[in-house]
């Protein structure tokens, strides 16, 4: 797969925090809010030259904060499901101040089926016939207090 070269470093700037740290052999995603025009960058398998100058990334997603507007049926994004990965972590401040999550929660999964159902648009599951979830798959949690 070839990396795409990002070079606009006002949207990944260069200490930009790496998934798993700088030396992660895992899916190096980087995530980027800007507050001032309510966009969300993400990038997948993201690395930073020597330099600091460029990122290069396996792919990468602009979402806008400001809409409910879903990826085009069949589009990926740093998630395999085409889904934003911001949104679905927990955030400390809605654990330690607010105690209340009040939105779905990201999670992967070992194995899932090929296909996706909505709020997906993409998958990455390779079998066919699996008691396996499928990509962008919801869950309730009922009972947490």
């Amino acid at each position: 797969m070839r990396a795409k070269v990002i070079r606009d470093l006002t949207r990944y700037p260069r200490d930009a925090p790496i998934e798993g740290g700088p030396n992660s052999d895992g899916d190096r995603h980087v995530l980027v809010i800007d507050r001032d025009n309510w966009k969300l960058y993400e990038m997948f398998s993201a690395r930073p030259n020597p330099t600091g100058t460029v990122w290069a990334a396996a792919s990468g997603a602009v979402f806008d904060l400001k809409s409910n507007a879903m990826r085009p049926e069949g589009w990926t994004s740093t998630d395999a499901a085409g889904l934003p990965i911001f949104p679905g972590l927990v955030r400390y401040d809605e654990v330690f101040e607010q105690r209340e999550i009040r939105h779905a929660l990201r999670f992967t999964v070992k194995r899932s089926r090929r296909g996706y159902v909505a709020s997906g648009a993409s998958s990455c599951g390779s079998r066919r016939r699996s008691r396996s979830a499928p990509d962008g798959n919801a869950r309730p949690f009922e009972g947490f207090v």
